[in-house]
C-alpha cells in the first residue's frame, strides 16, 4: 500500500495533477499546492493564513498540503515543473539553488518588499541571492561548529577559547592524548571502553580545516578538489589518525552512532552541525526516541580560526521556494504564504514549541534561541560561528554534483594508507596516496562536468 501511494503521488507530480502552475480556479478563488517533505500538522496554520488573506485581499485562497513522496521526489518535481505543472510551493536545500535558479524556481523578491529579506541573518539568506534577487525565505540554518565534553576537557586541563586558533586546537588534542592514554570509561552496559579524542562523521564537517588553516577554496566557488590546500589538510587528518586522535563514527564504541558522541562519556571533540542539539535535546526529553542513558555536560564552540583569523564553516539551509511557472494573483498569494510560514507561523511550525532546536532563520528568533535550549551553552558555538565566521555555501556550483563524496573517498584512501602501517607514519607515502586519489577523483569529476555542459576549473586534473 505504501509503494502504491508513493507511485500515485509520483504520477500526480509527473502528469500535473497538482494543477497547472499559474492558473487560477476562476473568480476570486485560488488553490495553492504546498508540497512538504516532513511530518507536521499544518491544519491550524493554513486555516489562519486563509482567513488572514481573505480579510486582507478579499480573495478566497485554499492551501492544499501534500507530503513529498519517495526519495526521488525532487527529480520528479523538476520534470513536472518543466512540463508547466508541479506544486506551487515547496521546501528545498540550498545546495540545489544554482542548478534550479530560474529553471525550476523564481525570485520571491518580485512579490515581497525588500524589508522582508532584511529580517533574516545575512549569512544565511544571502545564500539564496543571485543578481540582486532572493529566491527563498529560509526556515532554519544548520551551521557546523565544534561540540565538546565539558567535564572531560576540564579533567584534562584543556582551556576552551572562544577565539581559539588551529594551533590551540592541535595543542588540546596532544594534551588530551597524553592524559587519556591507557584510560577507559565504564559505560551504562557495564563494559569498559577507551576514550576517543576527535570523532569523525564525514569530510564535510572538516571544511573548516580545508578552507581555514590551509587556505583552500570552498567548492561553492570552484569545482576543483585537486587543491594543494586540500591535500595538506587531509595529510594533517591522516597524521591525527596515525596518532590515534581521530576516529570514524562507526569505529567508536559503544554504538557507533550519534549517541556514542554524546552520552557514552568517552568522546572529547566532534565537529558537527547544530542538528546534533536537536537530536540530543529530543532524546533528553524522550520525544520520539528513548531517553539518553547518560546525560553528558557538553557545549559548543566555534571552529578554530584559519590563516585569516576567522573561523570557517559551512551552513546548511533549507528555504521555501516558488514554482517558476506561477504568475499574477496566484504567485502573489503563494509568496505571501511563504512569508507567513517562515515568519508569523514559524515558531509554531518549526521552532522551540515543537522542540526543533535548529538555528532560526529570522534575526529576532535567533536572539531568543539560547533561551529555548535546555542549556544555552549547547548552541553558543553555532551562533558565534554564524555571527563571526566565514560561511561557505554547500551549493557546490557543479550542476547538482556532490563533490564531497569524491573528497570523502580521498580521506578514506588516506586513512587506509595509515591503517595499513600502524605505528609507522610515512608522511611522504601518505601524501602521494592523497595526491593520486585527489587527481583520480578530479578526473572523474571532470567527465561528469563535461557531461553536464560545465567547464572544469582544473581540466588537467593535476594537484595545484
Amino acid at each position: 500500500m505504501k509503494k502504491l501511494t508513493t507511485l500515485l503521488l509520483l504520477l500526480c507530480l509527473a502528469t500535473g495533477l497538482f494543477g497547472v502552475a499559474g492558473v487560477q480556479a476562476g473568480g476570486d478563488s485560488i488553490t495553492i499546492e504546498y508540497l512538504y517533505n516532513g511530518v507536521i500538522d499544518f491544519t491550524p496554520t493554513k486555516e489562519a493564513f486563509e482567513a488572514m488573506y481573505k480579510e486582507k485581499t478579499g480573495i478566497d485562497v485554499t492551501i492544499d498540503v501534500t507530503m513529498a513522496p519517495g526519495d526521488d521526489w525532487m527529480d520528479t518535481l523538476k520534470t513536472a515543473v518543466a512540463a508547466g505543472g508541479g506544486p506551487d510551493v515547496w521546501h528545498m536545500d540550498v545546495n540545489w539553488f544554482s542548478a534550479w535558479q530560474d529553471v525550476v524556481i523564481q525570485p520571491l523578491s518580485i512579490y515581497l518588499g525588500d524589508e522582508i529579506f532584511g529580517e533574516y541573518s545575512a549569512n544565511g539568506i544571502d545564500l539564496w541571492k543571485a543578481e540582486g534577487k532572493y529566491y527563498a525565505l529560509p526556515i532554519t540554518y544548520s551551521v557546523v561548529a565544534m561540540m565538546y565534553n565539558v567535564d572531560l576537557a576540564a579533567e584534562i586541563g584543556i582551556e576552551i577559547k572562544e577565539d581559539w586558533t588551529f594551533e590551540d586546537f592541535e595543542a588540546a588534542l596532544e594534551k588530551a592524548a597524553a592524559y587519556l592514554e591507557g584510560k577507559t570509561v565504564t559505560y551504562t552496559d557495564g563494559n569498559e571502553y577507551p576514550y576517543y579524542i576527535l570523532g569523525h562523521y564525514h569530510t564535510m564537517y572538516f571544511w573548516w580545516l580545508m578552507t581555514g588553516p590551509f587556505g583552500g577554496t570552498a567548492l561553492a566557488d570552484t569545482n576543483n578538489i585537486a587543491q594543494k590546500a586540500f591535500a595538506d589538510a587531509i595529510l594533517k587528518m591522516s597524521e591525527w589518525r596515525s596518532k590515534g586522535w581521530i576516529w570514524r563514527r562507526a569505529e567508536v564504541q559503544p554504538g557507533g552512532t550519534q549517541a556514542a558522541f554524546s552520552d557514552a562519556l568517552n568522546v572529547l571533540f566532534w565537529p558537527t552541525g547544530d542538528w546534533t542539539i536537536t537530536g540530543l535535546t529530543r532524546q533528553e526529553l524522550g520525544i520520539e526516541s528513548d531517553p539518553l542513558p547518560v546525560k553528558v555536560n557538553y557545549a559548543s564552540v566555534q571552529m578554530p580560526s584559519g590563516e585569516d583569523d576567522k573561523p570557517h564553516s559551512e551552513i546548511y539551509n533549507q528555504g521555501v521556494v516558488l514554482n517558476k511557472n506561477l504568475s499574477g494573483e496566484k504567485a502573489q498569494a503563494a509568496a505571501e504564504f511563504i512569508q507567513y510560514i517562515t515568519n508569523d507561523a514559524w515558531d509554531e511550525l518549526f521552532g522551540h514549541s515543537t522542540h526543533n532546536y535548529c538555528l532560526p532563520g529570522r534575526i529576532d528568533w535567533m536572539e531568543q534561541y539560547p533561551g529555548w535550549l535546555l542549556n544555552p551553552a549547547h548552541g553558543k558555538g553555532f551562533l558565534d560561528t554564524l555571527d563571526h565566521g566565514i560561511i561557505h555555501s554547500p551549493d557546490y556550483n557543479a550542476g547538482g554534483l556532490d563533490l564531497t563524496s569524491n573528497l570523502q573517498e580521498v580521506v578514506e584512501t588516506a586513512f587506509r594508507a595509515v591503517d595499513e602501517n600502524p605505528g609507522a607514519f610515512d608522511a611522504d607515502a601518505v601524501y602521494k596516496a592523497i595526491t593520486d586519489a585527489l587527481e583520480a577523483q578530479q578526473a572523474l569529476i571532470n567527465v561528469q562536468l563535461v557531461e553536464n555542459d560545465i567547464q572544469p576549473d582544473n581540466p588537467d586534473g593535476k594537484l595545484k
